[in-house]
């Protein structure tokens, strides 16, 4: 049986759960592809109704299970959610530039189906949910999610649910899924970005005109 969320509903658990945990610390995320590519850690810091998603790895290299040498570029870039005001903050460095640039939108809410079916992630009992994702080169979202953990984050920039998500896969991530590592509950430090240099970009949802318009930003402020 499937159960769809409505937004009024969902907003007042998604608020409710945020405001009342009044706590802050840190998520550590796993992001494992199926076989052939380096295990990421991603990190999602968390305080009261903000949260920022952090992934930052090196250079990696890998063979692919067709035996294609494969090669990700480093990647330095956080995302900035406060779910009382609905902004959002990006933030990304161009390695060769050696710069940051930032850009600010309102975020809208997910629009979950949480479904009837359960399972267990270490000591958790989680609850299945899916949706669409946010940029649609990402396709459909499956997630696992826990209200023993009262918070409605989770990795890959997903949020919005009555509890953390532990587990997620994007429909066209190729087999990569993001693992709940732990949970540190300590205070943590202005997590709004406000380093680097100020873009215009008004549909955060096209990927190409992220990368024109970072690159015209880059040029022209050196």
């Amino acid at each position: 049986m499937k159960l769809l969320t409505q937004f009024a509903a969902l907003l007042f658990l998604v608020f409710s759960s945020a405001l009342n945990a009044q706590q802050s610390g840190e998520i550590i995320y796993k992001k494992v592809y199926s076989s052939w590519d380096a295990e990421r850690t991603e990190i999602l810091k968390f305080d009261g109704s903000e949260c920022l998603y952090i992934e930052k790895n090196p250079k990696l290299k890998a063979v692919s299970d067709e035996g294609y040498d494969v090669t990700y570029k480093a990647r330095d870039q956080s995302w900035y959610l406060n779910m009382e005001s609905m902004e959002v903050v990006e933030r990304m460095k161009d390695a060769k530039k050696k710069k940051y640039v930032l850009w600010d939108y309102q975020e809208t809410p997910y629009e979950w189906e949480i479904h009837d079916e359960f399972k267990t992630i270490g000591k958790y009992r989680v609850q299945k949910a899916t949706g669409m994702d946010k940029n649609v080169a990402w396709g459909k979202a499956t997630v696992w999610f826990t209200t023993e953990i009262p918070l409605p984050y989770g990795p890959h920039r997903l949020f919005g649910l009555p509890g953390l998500i532990l587990e997620a896969r994007l429909e066209k991530d190729f087999k990569s899924k993001y693992i709940f590592d732990r949970i540190e509950y300590k205070d943590v430090a202005e997590l709004r970005p406000t380093d680097g240099v100020w873009i215009d970009k008004k549909d955060p949802t096209k990927e190409s005109a992220k990368r024109s318009n970072i690159r015209k930003a880059l040029g022209s402020n050196e």
